[in-house]
């Protein structure tokens, strides 16, 4: 979800569940996470250093198709 829709969907989040944020590099992921705590008190997970992190560490990145 693009960082900038973040307060429109506030209401999509449930504290039950685990939500992990993920950008390029974990900047923006890094904002969501406070935003989201500073604006419903849900903890969520920021996938720090970001996907590009995550693939150079060697784990699989699977691209949706588009239908």
């Amino acid at each position: 979800m693009p960082l900038h829709t973040l307060p429109l969907r506030l209401g999509e989040f449930n504290a039950d569940e685990k939500i992990v944020f993920y950008c390029r590099t974990g900047s923006r992921s890094a904002q969501a996470c406070m935003f989201l705590k500073q604006n419903s008190g849900i903890d969520a997970i920021n996938l720090r250093g970001g996907i590009v992190d995550w693939y150079h560490a060697g784990y699989e990145v699977v691209v949706p198709s588009h239908h």
